[in-house]
C-alpha cells in the first residue's frame, strides 16, 4: 500500500469504471498491491480477446490508412509520438498515448476532423472507442471524456463530440459539453480517493465476483462476517448500521423487523434478509433475488462446439455441434443444413428449457433457431444468472470453484463435452440456493 496519504499512480480511463463500480475497486487500482490482483474469470478472458478481434475488424474496415503509435517507450516517448504524428495532420491515430501530471490516456483511436489556424498542433482530432457492446453504458462515456480532457490540452478547444463504434458496428456520437457536469463529479471523486491513505473499506456488491481485487476484498469480508454478505445492505446502510455498533450479519438477522425498518431496510425484503442469514449460516449460495429453484434445475445444459479458428461473414464463431445432456451422458449433435438437430435437441429441451454459457453460446443458439424460424424453446444463459442473482462469494466456496467446471482452461473443441458437465454443476449450485420461490 502507498504512504504518505498519497498514490504515485497516475489516473487513467479504467478509474472511472472502477468508480462506478465500487469506490474500492477504484481506490485499490490506485493503492493496491497489483501482485495481489486476481486473475480474470475465463469468460472475462474470453471477452476481452473478442473485443480486441472487433477492433482489429473495426480498424481494417474504417480505418485502412491509420498508424499506430507502439505501446513500447517511456511515457515521454510515447507521448511525443502521438503529438508528432497529430502535428502530421495523420487522418487517424491507433492507440495514441496523451499524459499530464497525474493523469495518462490512451483511447482506441483519434480521428481528423480538420485543420485549426488556433490549435498548437496546428489540426483538430475527436475520441474514438470501439466497443464490443452494443449499447453505451455511463462507464464507457465518463472515460471517453477523460480522453477528450487529455486532448484539449493537446490541440486546445474546437471538438465537443466524440464518437463510438459498437459491437453491431453502430455508430454513436456523444456530446462532451452534456455530460460534463457527471464526469466532474466522477473526477473530483477521484481524486479524493487518489489523496486518501485509508479508503472507503470493502464492501460486498454483485460486482464483486469478477473483480481483481476481489481476493483481498472477500477473505476480509468474510473473516469478519462483515453485514454486506447479507443482500440488500447498500454502503450507506451498513455505515448507519456500523455507527449503532452493529458489525456483522448475525447481527443483523437478530434484529427485530421493526428495528430493521428503522435502519432502513425495506420491508418487502425482510424474510429474503432472513432467509439469506440461514444460507451464510449453512455455506450455501446467498441470492440477490428469489428463484423458482426447481425450474432452474430443470433445465438441459446445452454447450455448443465450433469450428477452430473460423469465424462466419458476420464476423462470430461458427456453429458445427451441440452437446447436450442425455441419460447416457453428454451427446454430440452435430449441426446440419437439413435441420434435423432441430427435432433432435427439441427431445431433450422443449418441456425443460435450455441452459447455456455465456454469450457467445447463447447468441449462436438463437440465431441457429431464428434461421431455422423455430419457436418455443425457453433459453437461459446462466452465466448471466450468475452475474445478476448472485450475491457474491461465500465463506468456505469461492465462487470460482464452482465455475471453472464451466469455463476450463483447454479451448479444444473437445472440452465441449466437459463443458456440459461443468455446467451441470453450476445449475445444480445455483438451484440449491432457491428455496424461496419468487
Amino acid at each position: 500500500m502507498s504512504t504518505f496519504g498519497g498514490s504515485n499512480r497516475p489516473t487513467v480511463g479504467h478509474h472511472f469504471s472502477s468508480l462506478l463500480l465500487c469506490p474500492q475497486r477504484a481506490w485499490l487500482d490506485y493503492h493496491g498491491d497489483r501482485s495481489a490482483k486476481a486473475k480474470p474469470p475465463n469468460y472475462l478472458s474470453k471477452l476481452q480477446q473478442e473485443g480486441l478481434e472487433h477492433e482489429r475488424r473495426v480498424c481494417e474496415q474504417c480505418f485502412p490508412d491509420a498508424i499506430r503509435i507502439p505501446d513500447m517507450g517511456t511515457d515521454e516517448e510515447r507521448a511525443a509520438l502521438t503529438i508528432e504524428a497529430m502535428r502530421a495532420g495523420t487522418p487517424a491515430i491507433l492507440q495514441p498515448y496523451f499524459m499530464r501530471q497525474g493523469g495518462r490516456g490512451i483511447p482506441d483511436i483519434i480521428s481528423l476532423v480538420g485543420r485549426s489556424s488556433t490549435s498548437p498542433v496546428g489540426f483538430q482530432y475527436r475520441i474514438g472507442e470501439l466497443k464490443l457492446a452494443t449499447s453505451l453504458t455511463t462507464s464507457h462515456v465518463m472515460q471517453v471524456a477523460w480522453y477528450h480532457e487529455l486532448l484539449k490540452e493537446i490541440q486546445g478547444d474546437g471538438v465537443d463530440e466524440a464518437f463510438f463504434i459498437l459491437g453491431d458496428m453502430r455508430h454513436r456520437t456523444v456530446s462532451m459539453s452534456d455530460v460534463h457536469s457527471t464526469f466532474e463529479r466522477c473526477k473530483h471523486e477521484l481524486l479524493a480517493l487518489r489523496r486518501d491513505a485509508v479508503g472507503p473499506k470493502a464492501h460486498l456488491c454483485q460486482w464483486c465476483k469478477s473483480c481483481p481485487w476481489r481476493e483481498v476484498c472477500v477473505p476480509e469480508l468474510t473473516s469478519r462476517d462483515d453485514v454486506s454478505l447479507l443482500p440488500g445492505v447498500s454502503r450507506r446502510l451498513a455505515c448507519k448500521l456500523k455507527e449503532a455498533g452493529i458489525e456483522t450479519w448475525q447481527q443483523v438477522v437478530l434484529l427485530e423487523n421493526s428495528q430493521m425498518e428503522q435502519f432502513g431496510f425495506d420491508w418487502r425484503e425482510l424474510a429474503h434478509i432472513r432467509e439469506s442469514g440461514k444460507k451464510l449460516a449453512n455455506g450455501d449460495a446467498v441470492l440477490r433475488y428469489s428463484i423458482k429453484s426447481i425450474e432452474i434445475r430443470n433445465l438441459r445444459a446445452l454447450c455448443i462446439e465450433f469450428v477452430e479458428g473460423y469465424r462466419g461473414t458476420d464476423g462470430h464463431p461458427l456453429p458445427r455441434a451441440f452437446w447436450i445432456e442425455s441419460s447416457n451422458g453428454p451427446e454430440c449433435i452435430p449441426i446440419a443444413d437439413n435441420g434435423n438437430w432441430f427435432s433432435k435437441i427439441s427431445e431433450y429441451v422443449m418441456a425443460h428449457g435450455v441452459a447455456l454459457y455465456g454469450a457467445t453460446d447463447t447468441v449462436a443458439f438463437l440465431k441457429l433457431i431464428r434461421n431455422e424460424e423455430r419457436r418455443g424453446i425457453d433459453c437461459v444463459d446462466i452465466l448471466d444468472v450468475v452475474e445478476t442473482i448472485v450475491h457474491g462469494p461465500i465463506r468456505g466456496l469461492e465462487l470460482g470453484n464452482v465455475m471453472h467446471l464451466a469455463e476450463p482452461e483447454s479451448a479444444l473443441p473437445q472440452s465441449t463435452r466437459e463443458r456440459v458437465v461443468g455446467l451441470r454443476t453450476v445449475i445444480n449450485w445455483l438451484a440449491g440456493s432457491g428455496d424461496c420461490a419468487a
